[in-house]
């Protein structure tokens, strides 16, 4: 699905922290999980990857080839990971310095190395000349990564055109640029073939399109982008064997195209042996999250209940797991092995994350809290509950992997002024109000993040002299500004400020009085609060009327 490092944006007055695609506002790690043909790996918020199932080629990074029936973990990786990737026989790993390293099977390439060979890999090997890749996923036997440059990369297999160089056949050993692909907003592998939704939002695939999987007429296997039609404003994809499922950036709309035999697209049918185009699901609303195995799709959403008025979706329930498609060997969690067309309801409540895995027979969720839950196949114990279960039927807890180790980090945070710049009642200060609101990570409860007390502090612009440049440059960020000037706390005490619930988010208010003697008419004002280990800001520009106007004042005295 996803992951990323810390950035913020300018909105109105308030400086905003966002998040970008699998990592936490604060630099570090949100876990992950991720299913291969017949291996799992998971990773912790403390960036440490554990790995579990079959071990024919290196696939889970401990060294040897042996399998593992419970999570062992990954050699070499120091904790330091920011996201993983799975392919069949094969797993890679991005560092939090933006180096990436694979391990397991490269008979086409899969490791990047420029080789291909039948050897087990079985510890991480870095993938050299690839800097800065922020989001990667896996196919079958190829990967695809995307850069902060905003370019995309492919290798391994491209046999039906899936690395995406315009080429089909062969295997691509290094990575290779995806040309006229910018500011990936949603990727996914499946298993012979790529998708990707980009500056436009408009998703284009390339690769196999024998059942549909591009959008279009099936036909002949691709090497270059083409664009799915019909669909557009899709922030989230996944993708299976043959089929495909997009949600629109609205957050409501949910769109599946390519093959429907098992009912991947959620049509409320089964049978079906001419793909179809994409195809609106109409039984879900308000979708987020989604995951999958080869054949089988899941979703975090409402489920429309049926009404006597046609048409009628204004009574939804609440939020929770529905799946469908393939039923074999239980991969949609209902107590079955049979297919379903329609979307069923899954025993399995406060779901954080879903696992992709376009040739795995296996799903696997984080829950809010940190542990995890897999079901479906379990032959080569990649389930997680150990050997002589063939087959878990239902979403089972993965015994002793907790992958949640910090009760406090947010999503997303924002600091807005609640006031403007003004003058005390006395005359001799300036206050400022200001609000903190942040919305706690998905993988944590708010109850624990909202604990604790947060400080706030004013600061205002100050010049860098020349002399004092070079000095100033070694600074931090969030101290210094690029462009000749750093931040500058005004000498005020103020009290932490205890953090409360609302809803689900956490929020904090903070009253800033300046005496004038400090204020000394500097403007603009920003305030800063640190939580977490992250910090927000707000910039207040009000009240520069009447700093305007003192400052005449003094000038025809």
């Amino acid at each position: 699905m996803r992951s990323f490092f810390t950035f913020a944006i300018v909105i109105g007055t308030a400086l905003v922290l966002l998040v970008a695609p699998g990592a936490s506002a604060n630099g570090g790690t949100a876990p992950e999980i991720v299913t291969g043909g017949s291996h799992t790996c998971a990773l912790s918020d403390a960036g440490r990857v554990s790995c579990w199932g079959a071990n024919t080629l290196g696939q889970l990074g401990t060294g040897d080839t042996s399998p593992r029936p419970s999570p062992a973990p990954v050699i070499g990786l120091d904790g330091a990971v920011l996201s993983i990737a799975a392919t069949e026989r094969g797993t890679c790993a991005i560092k939090q310095d933006g180096t990436l390293w694979c391990w397991g099977a490269n008979d086409v390439g899969q490791l990047a190395q420029g080789t291909q060979d039948g050897v087990a890999h079985t510890v991480p090997v870095e993938v050299t000349g690839l800097k800065e890749i922020y989001w990667l996923v896996g196919g079958a036997n190829h990967y695809c990564g995307a850069s902060w440059n905003s370019k995309l990369y492919c290798w391994g297999a491209n046999g039906d055109g899936q690395a995406g160089t315009g080429v089909v056949g062969g295997a691509v050993l290094a990575p290779a640029q995806v040309s006229g692909v910018k500011k990936v907003k949603a990727l996914a592998a499946g298993a012979n073939f790529s998708c990707v939704s980009g500056e436009s939002t408009k998703p284009r695939c390339w690769g196999v399109n024998d059942k549909g999987q591009l959008g279009v007429t099936p036909g002949a296997s691709t090497g270059s982008p083409t664009e799915v039609p019909g669909v557009t404003g899709v922030y989230e994809l996944q993708a299976g064997v043959a089929h495909v499922c997009a949600l629109g950036w609205d957050k409501i709309s949910l769109q599946c195209w390519g093959d429907n035999f098992y009912g991947q697209l959620a049509q409320g049918t089964i049978g079906e042996t001419v793909p179809r185009g994409p195809s609106a699901v109409t039984t879900l609303t308000e979708p987020y999250l989604l995951g999958g195995t080869s054949g089988s799709s899941c979703s975090f959403a409402k489920a429309v209940v049926a009404t006597a008025k046609q048409g009628d979706k204004s009574a939804a329930t609440p939020h929770a797991l529905y799946c469908w498609g393939e039923g074999t060997g239980g991969r949609l969690g209902v107590g079955n092995e049979s297919p379903s067309g329609a979307p069923l309801p899954v025993a399995l409540g406060d779901v954080a994350w879903l696992s992709q895995g376009s040739t795995s027979r296996t799903q696997c969720a984080i829950v809010r809290g940190g542990a995890v839950f897999c079901w479906g196949d379990n032959s080569a114990g990649q389930a997680g509950l150990g050997g002589g279960v063939p087959s878990v039927l239902i979403p089972s807890v993965v015994p002793g992997l907790d992958l949640v180790n910090r009760p406090q980090y947010p999503a997303w945070s924002h600091m807005e002024p609640k006031s403007k710049l003004k003058r005390s009642k006395s005359g001799n200060a300036r206050i400022i109000k200001t609000k903190l609101t942040i919305e706690p990570s998905p993988f944590v409860f708010a109850a624990d993040a909202c604990r604790g007390k947060v400080r706030a502090n004013a600061y205002y612009l100050k010049k860098v002299r020349k002399r004092r440049k070079k000095r100033a440059s070694k600074k931090s960020a969030r101290t210094t500004k690029s462009d000749g000037y750093e931040y500058k706390k005004i000498g005020v005490r103020t009290k932490p400020t205890k953090l409360r619930r609302a809803g689900s988010y956490c929020t904090a208010r903070f009253v800033q009085t300046l005496p004038n003697r400090r204020f000394a008419g500097r403007r603009p004002i920003y305030v800063s609060a640190t939580f977490f280990g992250n910090k927000a800001m707000a910039k207040f520009t009000g009240g520069d009327a009447e700093i305007t106007k003192r400052k005449k004042k003094k000038k025809q005295k």
